[in-house]
């Protein structure tokens, strides 16, 4: 006799209308008892957000129910977006005279993490969603000095599956001037570049100079 489907978006209410927001299907049953299929139209769930879905109907009798009463409740949530990840502590290519430093990494998402994984020079280090929630998504670590350059990558997953990841970022930590300077390919570039000049000056001296006496 009467029929209601009202779609609860992230507070939002509004009640759907039949022949544009869904469709119904009468079935009648041997039985004597007459089945309806809804179908919603995907148009419904295009923003993101928590969605609850209620079905009401009602009888000729008065008889009433709905789908919270026969335990069949309607929830689910629609998430397009992939999480954030802001690194902070070190840059790509940064080089730190130091023994250690501290790194932060702060991944949000805008309805729910359900993983996190830290690759620190190729070695992984996973959280799960409880660990992420009880971090508010906030992961620090320490890193320390090495002789050569650091790898660093972050990759995150929400529960809609949807994935981000970091570039692989390269830095140096090391308080030692020589491991520094010998690092550095820009420096070490200019050295190398250096002695070689400086030895084909060398040699074109020596190749002048024994010019020079055999003339005499």
């Amino acid at each position: 006799e009467f029929r209601e489907i009202t779609c609860n978006l992230s507070g939002k209410i509004r009640t759907l209308t039949e022949g544009i927001d869904y469709t119904l299907q009468e079935e009648k049953r041997p039985d004597g008892w007459k089945q309806y299929t809804y179908r919603i139209d995907r148009h419904n769930f295009s923003e993101e957000g928590s969605y609850l879905l209620t079905l009401y109907s009602e009888d000729r009798a008065k008889n009433s129910s709905n789908n919270y009463t026969k335990g069949k409740k309607i929830a689910f949530v629609v998430d397009k977006t992939s999480p954030s990840i802001v690194l902070s502590g070190v840059e790509d290519g940064g080089q730190y005279q130091e023994n250690s430093r501290e790194i932060t990494l702060d991944i949000q998402d805008n309805l729910s993490l359900v993983k996190a994984k830290v690759i620190l020079n190729n070695t992984e280090n996973i959280y799960d969603a409880e660990e992420l929630l009880a971090l508010n998504g906030r992961i620090t670590y320490k890193a320390w000095k090495q002789p050569y350059w650091q790898t660093l990558q972050v990759i995150a997953y929400d529960a809609a599956g949807n994935g981000q990841r970091t570039k692989t970022i390269y830095f140096l930590i090391n308080s030692d001037f020589v491991v520094q300077f010998f690092r550095n390919p820009v420096l070490f570039g200019c050295f190398l570049v250096s002695i070689s000049i400086i030895i084909a000056l060398g040699v074109w001296k020596y190749t002048i100079y024994q010019r020079r006496r055999h003339h005499i």
